[in-house]
Formats: C-alpha cells, structure tokens, sequence
C-alpha cells in the first residue's frame, strides 16, 4: 500500500509537471527555415509581381523582416502587400494583360491608331461614322490611361481586362461576334461557352436583347458588364494564379473558399496575397 501511495505521487507529480510546462509554453525561433529558402521566396516574389528580381538593399530589407519574424505567413503578406503597393506592380499587371488578350499592344500602337481615327473623323461629313470614330476614339483613350487608373484606384483589374477585349485591336485579333464571345470564355472561364451561351452572347454584342448568367442586356457594353461580374469570372481569377504561381489547379476546396473571398471583396491584389504567402509557394 505505501508503494502504491508513492506510484501516485509520482505519477501525479509529473502530470502536474508537464501541464506546468505546456500552459506556460514558448516555442523557440526556428532556426529550421534556411536562409536559402527565405532568398528564393522573396526573388520569386519580385519575379511573379514586378517581372523582375530585387536589387541588394531591397532582398536585405525583405530578408531581414522575414528571418526576425521566423518566416511567418503575416510577415509574408506584409512584404507582398508591400510590393503591391508600388506602381511597378499595377504597369506588370497590365502588360500582362496586355500581352495575354492584345499581342503585347504598346501605346505607341494606341496613340497611332488614335490619330489615325481623329484624322478620319475630321474629314468626314457622315454623322454615323464621326459617333463610331469618336467611340473608338474613346475606347481606346480610356484604354492606354489603364495603367493610370489601376495605380491611382479609378480602375479594377476587372475593369481594365474589360477594357483590354473592348476596342478595335481585339475585334481585329477575333473577328465577328462569335469570335469575339468563344474568346472571352476561353480567356476568363478557361472553357468553351454552350450553344446556348453562345448564342445569347452573340445577340446581346450585335445589339438585340438577351440574356446571360440570368442577366438581360442588349448592347456590348451590357455583355461586358454581366461578364465581368459574373462568380465564373472570378473563379478563372483563382485558376490562373494558381497555374501561373503554383503551376496546378487548385483543389475543389481551394477554388470554393478563394473564389468566395474574391467574389465578396473584388480585392485582386488581396487574392494574389492570400496564395502567393501559402507554404507551398514558399517552399515549405
């Protein structure tokens, strides 16, 4: 019996013992992480978001938050957030874009197609040509002020996408309405669209009404808006990050919780955070 008593105490000392130790518990730095892996993520980085690699004091300023921080997912968000927030990020967003729908369109290319079209405006005496002269005119204004727009807030990336398949030089690249709608499905909802889609589509961009995604409208402009507000337009967001930063296509619970976060905040660079700081990108 008096073995047992002290079997007990033993035993209960060292229950009162660990739990003392795991309430009061402080994880140590972890030195794990190399120093390797914390360069490589932040090259990365500065590759996938400005199309280029840092210089010395920006890799020492990045290293340094990173190491003290133990490499964490906040300190990672921060640093891209950072990055984000230079205009060097919203010019590589859109010459991708541009580079993606337009062949690599430069501005010299608008401004020529600009004065092109102001000259024919001024020579004609048909009003109908000098209204479709003047919208292109202005089309295409609006477009080559995107980069602008996205630095100052005026423009979404959706909206600058938008833009990007709404003037001649797309109309040119795809032809007709048909082309024209089979190739904003492809572009944004990485699928071909049904007959029914098509069709729709079609009519609506030609000027008659219709109705897509159970939305109804009659003017290109009207197939823009719908589109580009569509859930599916978001969710090809959250595909192509994912092929393009992580080269897969995101799980079935991935593309539901991102594409929900996105679809709710319409926050694109905050899309881009969310899976540019995960593990996996980092190297983990």
């Amino acid at each position: 019996m008096k073995n047992t008593l002290i079997v007990l105490a033993l035993i209960t000392g060292l229950i009162s013992c660990e739990s003392e130790i795991i309430s009061g518990n402080t994880p140590p730095v972890d030195e794990t992480i190399e120093d390797i892996t914390i360069q490589n993520y932040i090259n990365k980085l500065y590759i996938s978001l400005l199309g280029r690699e840092p210089d010395s004091v920006e890799i020492q300023l990045a290293f340094t938050d990173l190491r003290n921080s133990e490499f964490s997912i906040s300190a990672r968000k921060s640093l891209i957030q950072t990055i984000q927030e230079g205009s060097a990020y919203h010019h590589r967003f859109y010459e991708r874009a541009r580079a993606d729908l337009l062949n690599g369109l430069d501005t010299n290319q608008i401004n020529q197609r600009i004065n092109t079209l102001v000259f024919l405006y001024s020579q004609t005496q048909n009003q109908d040509e000098k209204d479709a002269y003047a919208e292109e005119i202005g089309r295409l204004d609006t477009l080559r002020k995107s980069d602008d727009h996205l630095i100052s807030g005026l423009a979404t990336q959706a909206e600058v996408y938008a833009r990007c398949i709404d003037n001649s030089f797309y109309d040119e690249i795809n032809m007709g309405a048909d082309n024209f709608v089979i190739s904003s499905f492809q572009h944004f909802l990485f699928r071909y669209p049904t007959t029914e889609e098509l069709e729709n589509g079609r009519n609506m961009v030609n000027g008659f009404e219709a109705s897509l995604f159970l939305k109804t409208g009659n003017s290109k402009d009207q197939y823009l808006d719908i589109f580009f507000e569509h859930s599916g337009y978001f969710e090809g967001q959250v595909r192509q990050v994912f092929n393009r930063q992580l080269y897969r296509e995101p799980t079935q619970a991935e593309l539901v919780e991102f594409t929900q976060d996105y679809y709710t905040s319409g926050n694109y660079p905050a899309l881009e955070r969310e899976i540019l700081s995960l593990d996996e990108y980092a190297g983990l």
